[in-house]
């Protein structure tokens, strides 16, 4: 049986910074010289980065064997990372602020770092994955 959650990177813009670029760089268009001008390319291209940023999804499936992590964005699949059982050293858990974050470790390459999942069962699917398959569990906040 294979779960599907929906997560986020920690760090990922929002709505408000990309009102507030937008805002800047409608003033800076409206005005005149070489700084507006600058501040103007600059809001641009943090306006397209903020829209590019919340058009990435990332979802996790938990199967029984093996987990895949997959970055979509604009609907097209950019990446796909799996994971057996085997290859994985250790889950972590951690709480920061009302976040629960969760990182898992490879043996090889990088870990993957997870938060704000829907639905919120991931820390619960990911421990009962990590039980079954004698993988270590760490939780930070003890």
């Amino acid at each position: 049986m294979e779960e599907e959650f929906h997560t986020q990177p920690l760090k990922l813009p929002n709505i408000s910074m990309l009102i507030s670029f937008s805002i800047v760089l409608l003033i800076s268009l409206s005005m005149s010289g070489a700084l507006y001008t600058w501040l103007a390319v600059v809001s641009a291209a943090l306006v397209i980065y903020c829209i590019i940023q919340l058009n990435t999804k990332y979802k996790l499936m938990v199967g029984n064997e093996r987990l895949v992590w997959t970055t979509s964005r604009f609907g097209k699949n950019l990446s796909t990372r799996k994971a057996a059982a085997p290859d994985i050293k250790a889950v972590t858990f951690k709480r920061f602020s009302f976040y629960r974050i969760v990182r898992i470790h490879l043996k090889q390459g990088f870990r993957w770092k997870l938060v704000k999942s829907k639905p919120d069962k991931l820390d619960e699917s990911l421990q009962r994955f990590a039980e079954k398959h004698s993988i270590e569990v760490l939780d930070e906040n003890q």
